[in-house]
């Protein structure tokens, strides 16, 4: 005997606690509708859709109203019932799906940034006919597509002085001289998979003045380009610091940065829109001294 409110609640319930899917794994589920009463339907059907949509930063308004639509990755509709009846209580129908794009488009991750989103979502529609309302339900569920294989690590090896960096003074204006400091160190590879910590090593060879901390910062840069031009935005995802105080000269510093899932994706550069990664490695002087060195380095996620 149906245990409910009097209204009839549709849900979808996937195999998969994570909801997260590969390019070609076989999506698997079971749309649920539990009824106070009998009542007949046209046709069920389970709809996936994959989008990438490009978003006005400000209002998220998508920036193709007037233009192109957003790109769609993934369209498959099965039809998992005809025409029928529902009886009073709770019914399951199983279904399953493949999870691949249209005409063998390649997918592409689950991404939500400023101007850039990228979703995945399955629905189900039942048809009830004539003079009453179709029943729906959607669910997000999330795709992951594999890297490419990592290249041989390549070291990049830097150095941070007055006369190779960019410094931001904050007190003093840009035409005070600095007191001579070096700092050196090497990312073990500027090519990083997602699933590993970024690593290197951060050594402060020599500094007149003390220094305040030492740091590493992930930053994301979103790139879209549009019919009045380009719109970039660098977001900070993840600062951390590796060093605090004025840090004893000549000590190796390990840098171990694990990327966040949730803000980080591979790399995705394409004709409409790039996701690209910068990492700063910043020493902050002391706050007598009143300014920052930052050395940037471009690495690729895979």
């Amino acid at each position: 005997m149906f245990q409910g409110s009097g209204e009839i609640i549709v849900d979808i319930r996937l195999k998969r606690k994570d909801r997260t899917y590969r390019p070609t794994d076989i999506l698997e589920g079971t749309l649920v509708v539990n009824t106070p009463e009998a009542w007949d339907c046209k046709s069920v059907n389970i709809s996936m859709q994959g989008n990438v949509c490009l978003f006005d930063s400000a209002e998220r308004r998508s920036l193709f109203s007037d233009g192109p639509k957003p790109l769609a990755l993934l369209h498959e509709t099965i039809n998992i019932m005809g025409a029928g009846r529902f009886p009073e209580g709770q019914t399951e129908i199983p279904f399953e799906a493949e999870v691949r794009g249209i005409d063998g488009m390649p997918l592409l991750n689950s991404y939500s940034g400023v101007y850039l989103s990228i979703g995945y979502h399955i629905s189900a529609k039942i048809e009830r006919g004539m003079m009453r309302n179709d029943l729906s339900k959607k669910i997000e569920f999330m795709v992951e597509v594999p890297g490419e294989a990592a290249s041989p690590a390549t070291e990049v090896p830097f150095e941070i002085t007055p006369e190779t960096l960019e410094y931001a003074p904050k007190r003093y204006g840009r035409q005070r001289r600095l007191r001579p400091f070096r700092v050196s160190g090497r990312l073990y590879s500027a090519t990083v998979s997602t699933s590993q910590p970024l690593t290197g090593e951060v050594v402060v060879e020599e500094s007149e003045r003390p220094i305040k901390s030492l740091e590493v910062q992930l930053v994301r840069v979103e790139t879209v380009s549009q019919a009045q031009g380009q719109l970039r935005e660098a977001t900070e995802i993840q600062n951390l610091q590796i060093g605090e105080g004025d840090v004893c000269r000549g000590l190796v510093i390990p840098i171990y940065m694990v990327l966040p899932r949730l803000f980080s994706c591979p790399t995705m550069v394409t004709p409409r829109f790039r996701v690209e990664f910068e990492l700063n490695v910043i020493v902050c002087f002391a706050e007598a001294e009143g300014y920052t060195a930052t050395q940037n380095f471009q690495i690729l996620l895979v």
